[in-house]
């Protein structure tokens, strides 16, 4: 009998080769293959492949008259919004990526059932923002073609384009515009009036300004309007626009008396009840600031300082070493003048130090600064009351430096 070797038609060294491994696999793979049943998946995948994702892609609705825009790289700006609120938020999308007008196109060109007056006021407030006023002024008759009703925020913004605008005119259209509220239905508000006060202002108009504060009611202008007042009469030449902040300034006060004294007496008839509901007119601090800010611009002498200084005491209780030793100096009456105990907030401390530092009284305003701080525990600088504090310290020891020189010079 031969041995198993001489039997083998195959050499031994095949049995130890990869050729034999790859012979192996592909017979079990071939038995595999052909006595399995294909199995069923019980899960079925929702992921679109790439075929639907590029036919999900041309599939996207577009704007009218935006067809051509589908293959850029924004074509999402122009499909067609599904509501008027969805247009809206679209707006400042379009605007940052391809500018106002090209907005103002889409918005145009969208069906009616895609318009609203809200859009078109997104449009005319960017308009106001961009200070483009004739443009603004343009888009009435496009969205009146729309059939769209304008309402209170509409004609707002379209005498505050007016207020941007460069046109010769503007201060004119504006008023159209205010007349043209009635014919609409509509009743002016304060809103309105105050926009048609800032035209004024920004159109160097203080006649006519001046003028539409004093036709209203004392009862019906509110701290916008006086602000924007105030601010305007540094326009005027020296000598009038100091008599016209104070002027201004002491009518305020006399509508904070008659309103104090009012409010105390329904408190004393009817109880808290109807003091918590009754209003009086108090003075916010852009109002405050912007008084001193206008009386520092327009003082021509000391009487307008001790104006200020007054005021201040008035408000807030405050009186400084150096006023209280002035007044002992000059032997005049140091009597406390009656105060509104008004909260000191850093807006208008700030406006209290550059009235200080413009009529160079720099230790007056560090004296104030300091006294606020001890009074009102709560008060807390800005960056901007922070800066004038170091100023007027810094000013106010090189003003003390100098006149020990010319002390010792003499």
């Amino acid at each position: 009998m031969l041995p198993l070797a001489s039997k083998c038609l195959v050499p031994s060294s095949f049995f130890r080769s990869p050729l034999l491994r790859q012979c192996q696999w592909t017979a079990r793979h071939a038995y595999v293959t052909h006595h399995s049943t294909p199995k069923v998946s019980s899960h079925v995948s929702n992921e679109p492949t790439k075929s639907d994702k590029s036919r999900t892609y041309q599939q996207r609705t577009f704007a009218p008259h935006y067809q051509s825009k589908a293959g850029e790289a924004d074509a999402h700006l122009y499909t067609l919004p599904s509501d008027p609120y969805t247009a809206s938020a679209r707006i400042p999308l379009l605007i940052m990526k391809k500018g106002l007008n090209e907005a103002i196109n889409f918005i145009n060109k969208l069906p009616a059932h895609l318009q609203s007056i809200v859009v078109w006021n997104i449009l005319l407030a960017e308009c106001s923002k961009e200070k483009r006023g004739q443009l603004g002024e343009s888009l009435f008759p496009m969205l009146r073609k729309k059939a769209l009703e304008p309402n209170e925020r509409t004609f707002t913004l379209l005498m505050s384009c007016m207020s941007s605008s460069k046109s010769p005119d503007a201060v004119e259209k504006a008023e159209e515009w205010m007349k043209r509220i009635e014919a609409f239905g509509q009743k002016p508000t304060l809103v309105h009036l105050n926009t048609l006060l800032d035209v004024y202002s920004k159109h160097n108009r203080v006649d006519k300004l001046d003028q539409a504060l004093r036709s209203m009611d004392k009862t019906l202008p509110d701290s916008i309007t006086y602000t924007i007042a105030m601010e305007s009469y540094r326009q005027l030449p020296e000598g009038e626009g100091v008599e016209a902040v104070k002027a201004l300034w002491d009518r305020i006060m006399d509508r904070v008396d008659e309103d104090r004294t009012t409010y105390e007496k329904n408190k004393r008839i009817t109880g808290n009840q109807h003091s918590k509901n009754s209003s009086r007119f108090v003075p916010d601090d852009t109002l405050i600031t912007a008084f001193f800010l206008s009386l520092t611009k327009t003082a021509t002498d000391s009487n307008d300082l001790w104006f200020g200084v007054e005021t201040v005491e008035r408000l807030y209780g405050l009186r400084p070493p150096k006023v209280a030793a002035t007044l002992a100096t000059q032997k005049l009456d140091a009597t406390p003048f009656p105060c509104y105990n008004y909260e000191m907030t850093p807006k208008a401390l700030y406006g209290i130090l550059r009235f200080c530092g413009g009529l160079t009284q720099y230790q007056l305003g560090v004296e104030y600064c300091d006294m606020a701080l001890k009074k009102f525990t709560a008060l807390e600088f800005d960056e901007g009351t922070s800066f004038v504090y170091l100023w007027l310290k810094k000013k106010a020891a090189f003003q003390k430096n100098t006149q020990y020189k010319k002390f010792k010079q003499r």
